[in-house]
């Protein structure tokens, strides 16, 4: 009857259920009465017949339920079953008794007997033997085995449900912050901690871990103040490694000393964070457990440093045959196992930039702090100067080519060691790192050159130059910090996608004290406060010049979507050579009301007629000489299509018209002698004579031109070559489309892309545009208003 007056189908399931459950025991009744009434001889053919009869209802079932479904309703169907339940119920009252115990009672009863003794225990034996064996026994067994008993099951909570700490609020108007005493032990014992509170102004004396938090998929347990927390296991090992065996020691960990589940103390606490690193007396940097072949990278870079003491200010020309003389054998290391210790995720993590900032300059041989890898604890100077040295045999790959031919085709077998595993092993995450930190460090993060460690033979470029020009020329010079870093930190990664900002305000001094930190306020809404912070502090438009893969649908276009950002090459970075908008400044920025909207100003100077493709990432790339012809191919043709008075241009424009021959120090125009290797390249002009005459031909253009080739890898890096409506070329971002708007925004060094939708625009990225990068297009009337400007909204 339930079934009957559900009201829905969850009821129905459930009620069904119980009526399969309840009805199942009574199945063996007509069992038992088959063996009660039929002799044994005709009990299977009986046994039979019953056991084939609950198969009517799978077979007659759907018939019936259907023709009642049909007829009526699915309730129906359940009424029927009651029917069919009521006409049986019926049937039992005209039948007779055949349980033979039942009938033997009965017969006694008739004839004035009393029953026979049951063989069974009564109920009561049964309650008591119950009591005795599931209750009585435990508990004795537990009060033998109380304290094992009792450990256990707290052991058992405290993995299912790990404790927290209990921590005290913090008094945030004297900086208080929080330190742990890591209490001695022995390795892999358990780690036992006690929390303090300390005041920043009284100088407190502790050290700063650095550490990347890893996955969270697999806790480990660590005692604090008697309480079993849960931390990472990265966290874990690292706690492992710094403890002393005999003695205490004081150390702040993030993880630790912040409640992370107070969104208010993490807001004070974050911005606390530069003061703290710079007021540790020692940072300690956890890089991780050591991988396969860490012995060796450590040896490696003990025997760097008892060959070479290097620093930034007296550049070294290395050789292969310069390192034979000092008895330094680079065929005999294992300099994938070095290369495998910087490629350390932790060198990828955006925080680790401000906290090894504050730690002090990383090439300064009084430096402090300390890397830990493995069991292994090494100076910061150390590794520094292994950093060093891959530079410098970067910078001097030519010694190291054994085969021009094998190198310039991209065969590694062509150069001589260390420089053969550099050229396989590119771009390390602590090289970025520490080539940011370098930048850091130079007042103002004056954008350097890109410093890399070239993978292939159109990324083997001339570089490190590792200059620091000083490209600031208005105060105050860090507000346009910001925006660099931004650019810099893009491929950097953080659990939490907005520490992308707030990681890096401590580094631009007391204008990041104004941007607010709020852990309750969406991406979006942290980017749109970055964007306005920026455009504002810098009046220029920095922080929207960006490379782009897609623009991500999912997000306004002039917010920076992490995942479709490129590296560009390092000629995008002398931005100080372009003056676009005429060197007037960005209005103030405004938004829309629902925030999704940015409203700048600029002109429009046309659209793209088309473009080539951008350049082949040569990582992904298994024949490397293929693609490099493919892409000469294109340039030749793209060449060819213009006629004379247009070949320069489009040179010109290939090299952003940048004179890179003195490293380190580029400026405007493109001089005549990288004009001479393009014609060399096309073989439109011979080899001058006077270039290595004793080469062979081939040799001798391929070095020739190299320099050539290499400035125009740097500025088409992840980069698109294009051609406007009236004949302006042009270097997009990757994503560039034919359709797209060319416009020039003040505030901008750069031109920039736009794509239109819906009567506003979506923000392609920045762009070079030939003859239009020096303020060609602006023009002011005499009220100081640029003709022909107009509000861009971007959206």
């Amino acid at each position: 009857m339930g079934a009957g007056f559900s009201q829905n189908i969850w009821t129905l399931c459930i009620l069904r259920l119980f009526a399969g459950l309840t009805f199942s025991p009574k199945l063996s009744i007509g069992a038992g009465s088959n063996a009660d009434v039929v002799t044994t001889q005709n009990r299977a053919t009986a046994s039979a017949f019953y056991i084939l009869s609950p198969f009517l209802g799978p077979a007659l079932g759907p018939v019936i339920g259907s023709f009642v479904t049909v007829r009526k309703s699915w309730r129906w169907t359940q009424w029927t079953l009651i029917f069919f339940a009521i006409f049986s119920f019926l049937l039992t009252l005209f039948t007779h008794q055949t349980y033979k115990k039942a009938l033997l009672l009965q017969r006694l009863k008739s004839r004035g007997l009393p029953p026979p003794p049951s063989p069974f225990p009564s109920t009561f034996a049964k309650l008591r033997s119950f009591l005795t064996e599931f209750n009585i026994a435990p508990v004795t067994a537990a009060m033998y085995n109380g304290v094992i008993f009792l450990l256990d099951k707290v052991e058992a909570v405290s993995v299912v449900f790990p404790a927290k700490i209990p921590y005290k609020t913090l008094a945030s108007t004297i900086s208080e912050i929080r330190l742990i005493t890591l209490l001695p032990g022995e390795p892999d014992s358990r780690i036992c901690c006690e929390i303090k509170h300390a005041s920043l102004n009284d100088a407190p004396q502790f050290e700063a871990l650095s550490y990347e938090w890893g996955s969270r998929s697999n806790p480990r347990r660590i005692s604090v103040h008697g309480h079993r927390i849960s931390v990472t296991e990265n966290l874990h090992a690292a706690l492992n490694n710094l403890r002393y065996p005999r003695k205490s020691r004081t150390l702040w960990v993030d993880a630790l000393c912040i409640n992370q589940d107070n969104i208010l103390e993490r807001n004070d606490q974050v911005r606390l964070m530069a003061r703290i690193y710079s007021t540790a007396h020692r940072v300690v940097a956890w890089v991780g457990t050591e991988a396969q072949g860490g012995d060796d990278a450590i040896a490696l870079i003990e025997d760097i440093r008892d060959h070479f003491q290097l620093d930034l200010d007296h550049p070294v020309h290395f050789s292969p045959h310069g390192f034979r003389a000092i008895g330094f054998d680079p065929d005999t290391k294992n300099w994938s196992a070095l290369l495998q210790l910087f490629q350390s995720t932790y060198f990828t993590r955006v925080w680790v930039i401000q906290e090894l900032h504050f730690a002090g300059y990383v090439l300064d041989s009084k430096d402090q702090c300390l890397f830990g890898y493995g069991n292994h604890w090494i100076p910061r100077t150390w590794l520094t100067n292994a950093w060093l040295f891959l530079i410098y045999v970067a910078n001097s790959r030519t010694e190291f080519i054994k085969d021009v031919g094998l190198y310039g085709r991209g065969d590694p077998s062509g150069l001589a060691e260390p420089a053969r595993t550099l050229y396989l092993n590119n771009n390390s995450a602590m090289h970025r790192m520490f080539d940011i930190l370098i930048t850091a460090y130079k007042e103002g993060l004056g954008q350097p050159q890109v410093v890399s460690l070239p993978k292939a033979y159109m990324a083997f470029q001339s570089v490190p130059r590792l200059c620091f020009p000083e490209l600031f020329q208005s105060d105050p010079p860090k507000s346009r910090a910001f925006a660099q870093l931004l650019r810099l930190t893009c491929n950097f990664n953080a659990t939490d996608p907005r520490d992308k900002i707030y990681a890096l305000l401590g580094m631009i001094g007391d204008d990041g004290k104004e941007f607010p930190v709020d852990y309750t306020r969406s991406l979006q809404e942290v980017w749109r406060e970055a964007v306005s912070f920026s455009i504002t502090k810098s009046r220029n438009l920095e922080i929207l010049e960006t490379n782009r893969e897609y623009i991500d649908p999912h997000v306004p276009s002039w917010m920076t979507s992490w995942l479709s950002q490129l590296k560009d090459g390092a000629s995008w970075s002398q931005r100080s050579l372009y003056r676009t908008s005429a060197d007037l400044g960005a209005v103030p920025p405004r938004f829309s009301d629902d925030g999704k909207v940015l409203y700048v100003k600029g002109l429009t100077l046309g659209t793209v007629a088309s473009c080539m493709i951008p350049s082949a990432d040569v990582d992904g790339v298994e024949n490397l000489e293929l693609w490099f012809e493919i892409f000469r191919t294109c340039l030749f043709l793209y060449n060819r299509s213009f006629g004379p008075e247009h070949q320069q241009a489009f040179w010109r424009t290939l090299l952003m018209d940048q004179d890179q021959s003195i490293a380190g120090k580029p400026k405007l125009p493109a001089s005549e002698s990288q004009l001479l290797k393009a014609a060399t390249l096309f073989n439109e002009l011979p080899v001058p004579e006077y270039f290595e005459p004793d080469s062979q031909p081939n040799v001798r253009r391929d070095r020739f031109t190299m320099p050539f080739v290499h400035q125009i890898d740097d500025c088409l890096k992840n980069r698109c070559f294009f051609v406007t409506n009236d004949g302006c070329m042009g270097i997009g971002p990757s994503c560039t489309q034919k359709g797209d708007v060319v416009a020039v925004l003040l505030g901008g060094a750069h031109c920039f892309l736009l794509r239109p939708k819906d009567k506003q625009y979506q923000l392609v990225g920045n762009a070079y545009v030939h003859g239009m990068m020096q303020g060609q297009s602006i023009l002011v009337d005499i009220d100081g208003e640029v003709v022909g400007a107009k509000e861009i909204r971007l959206c």
